[in-house]
């Protein structure tokens, strides 16, 4: 899912309800809410995924004052050391990726990525090929890339991308 659009559906409003709805305590309703918009909507948004809610408080309660988001991917044993149930634990490590795909730009080059995150390419054309690698022009979605337009490009969210094997491995894992 694009980040901006995780962003602009999940409002501190929305989030708040969303939580009351689950039966979290008006007590700590207020202040989870805050936290989650601050910096765990990515994390909020697999919980509503997978019907979980209830578990907002424990994932992010213990992190009030950190960027949940920018921790992730949680490895299980992270996930199942805060939330006690294995199939959540598992069910949130499977359901995670749809909200990493990275944010490219110039000041975090080279981008090192764990294997499973998704690429946010939204469109592909083969330009090239040689012996061991071919040559793409890529479209990367607006909202995960602050690089600017590419020499060449016909818009902004142009790039040419030599080696075949990364986006393999994107078709094969979403």
């Amino acid at each position: 899912m694009p980040q901006n659009d995780l962003y602009r559906l999940l409002t501190l409003s929305v989030v708040s309800s969303t939580l009351k709805n689950s039966g979290v305590n008006k007590s700590r309703l207020s202040d989870l809410a805050q936290s989650v918009y601050q910096g765990a909507r990515k994390v909020f948004a697999v919980l509503v995924i997978l019907k979980q809610v209830q578990y907002t408080l424990d994932l992010v309660g213990h992190d009030q004052f950190r960027d949940l988001d920018q921790q992730l991917p949680f490895d299980q044993d992270e996930i199942q050391r805060k939330v006690v149930q294995d199939s959540i634990a598992s069910d949130f490590y499977d359901q995670q990726w749809q909200f990493l795909a990275s944010v490219f730009s110039k000041r975090l080059l080279p981008h090192e990525l764990v294997i499973r995150t998704p690429l946010p390419i939204t469109e592909r054309v083969k330009i090239g090929s040689g012996s061991f690698e071919e040559t793409y022009k890529i479209r990367i979605h607006t909202s995960h890339h602050e690089l600017g337009k590419a020499e060449g490009a016909s818009n902004e969210n142009e790039f040419k991308s030599a080696g075949s094997r990364a986006f393999r491995h994107a078709d094969q894992h979403g």
